[in-house]
């Protein structure tokens, strides 16, 4: 099997007409413009850190910036908007808007979400040049959401409210390029006054498929892209019958070595066995499987000169990486029906963030941050199977790969996604689930003293004086409460039960599905469940499993409206 090294450069288009706009090229420039506007927010987030006292720290800024990177959206869109809450400042509303935006638009593809955003943050803004801004990101989500009579409205609108603008000239090149797209040849004419109608070609509706009708993958290897280090100084690579060395972008093998290769970060580039090289370098086994500090792994490596030291990517086929992914979020000895259902809700979520992060260095961690992942030293023989049985098949919902949500654990409720991270998904709704009722971990419960429950959240950055009473509030149709107050000496804390859970702990205070109550000096958290509850509980489905349920009906079961269908 030849493992991909060469990454093709971007080609330029020949024999365009001057003038003429390409749909690709004005795309391709607004998701360039949406990226580096995140970045510019980012940095704008941390500037007014500075300026605004307790407005938001340094450290909140950073694990924002961390979230986006691991690919945890939802839970960033969460964050900002409880920060929103608690700081009024008008600046603090516009930036966390266009923030919030960038992330529904650029990595979650949810035009609408994004433009209510962006309208939104206009409300908090008289500056002219801001407000043109604004103005116009919304137009370009509502043509990214393929509204374009919609995006033509909106550009006109700015150009006529801001002529001064620095927006406008982008405005009138859009208007140009939308009113080509709007006015073909054979327009119809209005009746009433002769105008030209706006009219928008119709597409066909897309066909209705069953519920979870399989279409297998034809056989076409997806490549996925997996961070196993970063910021390291020193690695060793090794492999039975030795490693090959190419530069990126090249198929040429510029070396060999039968011996391990220990590379360490020199400078700005990579030092090779004291040899210093370019900054990336792209490792290939000669025959068996390349190891990492020791530990084996199916395909390539990718070795990048970070700022920190090196970054080391796993580049590997998507059915490969699977196998190193199921048996670490599953047991190998649970019946085969569970293990396939594990392994269609990991393709799946592998497969949404290939695309979700198709232009960034890396598509997913090796860590829970993405899905654990061991590499060929974790892999057993049922759960590859599962894997091989299952090959190609994907849940799907519109078209599109879902986002496959599981969890440890459901505690006999499972939570909607609106309540946990505030996005609504039709497939990822609560739902009673009484195959994870007297599972381990179903119930559990933790308590803390007084000052051992202070100590944990000041730990955790909140500033808080003596507690006395905690109140659960905004309690959600699953039964899990969103909202944590802790009235303590000095005032009240509002969390979200998510920030709570985080702060304490994720695996002693297992879930947000929980009560409290005081006795004496003590408080008593009696819970269920272990995770976040959306999706598929994974005892559920072990449960399922033993009860002759087919992975067909575990996954109709907890991803209900999602259909198994072929994205590849």
């Amino acid at each position: 099997m030849s493992i991909p090294v060469a990454y093709p450069a971007s080609r330029s288009k020949e024999g365009r007409r001057q003038g003429e706009i390409s749909v690709a090229s004005t795309q391709r420039t607004f998701r360039s413009h949406s990226r580096i506007l995140l970045d510019v927010v980012l940095l704008g987030f941390l500037f007014l850190a500075m300026l605004l006292p307790g407005f938001m720290d340094y450290e909140n800024t950073a694990e924002i910036h961390r979230m986006i990177e691991e690919g945890r959206y939802l839970e960033a869109i969460v964050r900002l908007r409880e920060r929103r809450r608690i700081f009024d400042a008008p600046a603090y509303q516009v930036e966390s808007g266009k923030m919030i935006a960038n992330i529904f638009s650029v990595h979650l593809h949810d035009y609408t979400a994004a433009e209510k955003e962006l309208a939104r943050a206009l409300r908090y803004t008289e500056d002219p040049e801001e407000r043109a801004e604004l103005y116009f990101l919304r137009g370009m989500a509502r043509l990214e959401g393929e509204d374009l009579a919609g995006a033509l409205s909106l550009f006109r609108e700015l150009a006529l409210l801001f002529p001064e603008s620095d927006e406008r000239s982008k405005a009138e090149l859009m208007i140009h390029y939308l009113e080509r797209r709007l006015l073909p040849r054979d327009r119809e004419e209005s009746a009433a006054d002769g105008e030209p109608l706006l009219v928008e070609k119709e597409k066909p509706a897309p066909a209705r498929k069953r519920a979870l009708e399989i279409v297998k993958v034809p056989e076409k290897t997806r490549w996925i892209r997996v961070l196993l280090e970063e910021d390291a100084r020193r690695i060793v690579v090794s492999a039975p019958g030795g490693v090959a060395i190419r530069h990126r972008g090249s198929r040429k093998i510029v070396a060999t070595s039968l011996e391990p290769l220990v590379i360490r970060a020199h400078g700005g580039k990579i030092s090779l066995t004291g040899i210093e090289t370019a900054r990336t370098l792209i490792l290939t086994p000669l025959r068996g499987f390349l190891s990492l500090d020791g530990r084996p792994y199916r395909g390539a490596f990718r070795i990048d000169r970070s700022d920190g030291g090196l970054r080391v990517i796993n580049i590997v086929s998507l059915e490969d990486y699977l196998k190193g992914v199921v048996p670490e979020e599953i047991p190998a000895t649970w019946n085969l029906e569970a293990l396939k259902a594990q392994a269609v809700a990991a393709r799946t979520y592998a497969l949404y963030e290939m695309e979700r992060r198709k232009h960034y260095a890396y598509h997913v961690r090796d860590t829970v941050d993405s899905q654990v992942y061991g590499g060929y030293a974790e892999e057993q023989r049922m759960t590859n199977r599962a894997v091989e049985e299952t090959r190609g098949e994907i849940l799907s919902y519109g078209g599109k790969p879902i986002i496959a949500y599981f969890h440890a654990n459901s505690g006999g409720m499972t939570a909607s996604a609106r309540y946990v991270w505030g996005k609504e998904f039709p497939y990822l709704q609560a739902k009673r689930d009484p195959y994870s009722e007297g599972t381990p971990v179903s119930h559990w419960e933790v308590v803390y003293q007084e000052p051992q429950l202070r100590h944990e959240l000041q730990g955790a950055g909140y500033t808080l004086g003596r507690i006395e009473g905690i109140t659960l509030r905004r309690r959600s149709p699953s039964g899990r409460y969103r909202t944590v107050e802790i009235h303590h000496t000095l005032g009240t804390l509002r969390l979200t039960s998510v920030e709570f859970r985080r702060a304490l702990g994720a695996q002693r205070f297992k879930s947000n599905y929980f009560r409290v109550y005081r006795k004496g000096n003590l408080f008593v958290f009696s819970g269920k469940g272990f995770g976040h509850g959306v999706g598929m509980s994974q005892w559920g489905a072990g449960r399922m499993a033993r009860l002759g349920k087919s992975y067909r009906e575990i996954l109709h079961f907890y991803y209900e409206g999602a259909t198994l269908d072929n994205m590849m």
